[in-house]
């Protein structure tokens, strides 16, 4: 996709038509989601349809750059998630893309995202900070088994099994180096997020071997990329854990187990996150008599403590 510099977008934005929520742009949705499918559809009628919500309330008319950041304001001052808000930002960009700029592939694609609201979000940063996982919930082994067997790709049902088994962040998961995953052992070798110059060694079982086995062998390779990560991409040297997040919360979709909860804002949050299974696994440890600490260490925590009280140990 063509990139659009910022001298070019009051140009874009004159060509478009003053549309009003209640007569056009509910019409428009629609013809733009016979359009898209899957995933892409539902995320991009969340976001127009909150979007609509929003002009009406405020009684605003045009669609255009300045709309968009002051709607992508307010979803930030009524702490809306940070992920949450860049899907409401991806789903409007992809249907003013779709329906309201016939000489852009962009409407405000290139208005960088870190500067839409990035005061806002300053002030937000520390409280956001592990709100990832706060309200994730445990996974049970037949749930974790429905996401393998729904899982799209074997690349997917890795994922899914390693963190189950290895009860990884979704960025050590994202970071995992194939240099590091020792197939004869069974061990694999990570650095620990939020804890500087702090390694630990996860074993594995024989099931996981082969899968790696499997997935090093015959899919990796089609990615046609060298780089030092376990998980390539076609753009880059390692997924980003964000993608990863969404990937296992589209998965749990997928497999109709994902839960909802509804946050004071009235935001929906999925409580199936790759955190679900950092607690799944401090569970199943815990129901073996393995120590908080032992657990810890397991989880890469520094305190014991933390582990007690998300896992509700005592």
């Amino acid at each position: 996709m063509a990139a659009v510099q910022d001298r070019d977008l009051d140009n874009i934005i004159d060509e478009l038509t003053t549309y009003y929520p209640e007569e056009n742009l509910s019409g428009l949705l629609e013809s733009h989601l016979d359009e898209v499918h899957g995933h892409t559809a539902k995320r991009d009628r969340i976001a127009v349809e909150d979007l609509i919500d929003w002009m009406k309330a405020n009684k605003v008319t045009n669609v255009n750059d300045e709309t968009v950041e002051e709607h992508l304001k307010y979803l930030v001052r009524t702490r809306y998630a940070k992920n949450t808000i860049k899907q409401r930002y991806y789903g409007i960009t992809n249907f003013t893309d779709s329906q309201l700029s016939e000489t852009s592939n962009s409407l405000v694609r290139e208005v960088s995202w870190t500067e839409v609201a990035k005061d806002e979000m300053k002030k937000q940063d520390i409280e956001e900070e592990g709100r990832l996982g706060k309200g994730a919930r445990p996974i049970t082994e037949e749930e974790k088994e429905k996401m393998r067997e729904t899982a799209p790709t074997h690349r997917t049902e890795l994922m899914t099994e390693m963190l189950w088994q290895c009860g990884l962040r979704a960025e050590e998961l994202a970071k995992s180096e194939v240099e590091r995953i020792d197939l004869d052992e069974r061990i694999l070798e990570v650095d620990t997020v939020k804890r500087d110059d702090h390694t630990r060694e996860i074993g594995f079982d024989l099931e996981l071997k082969f899968m790696l086995e499997r997935y090093l062998s015959s899919y990796r390779p089609k990615f046609g990329r060298s780089s030092p990560y376990l998980f390539v991409t076609q753009k880059s040297d390692h997924t980003l854990p964000h993608n990863l997040t969404r990937t296992i919360k589209d998965l749990a979709d997928d497999a109709d187990i994902q839960d909802y909860s509804t946050m004071q804002n009235g935001a929906k949050k999925a409580e199936i996150t790759p955190h679900s299974f950092r607690k799944s696994l401090g569970i199943r440890l815990d129901d073996k008599n393995h120590g908080l600490k032992e657990i810890a260490e397991r989880l890469g925590h520094s305190d014991a403590q933390t582990v007690s009280t998300y896992l509700d140990i005592q």
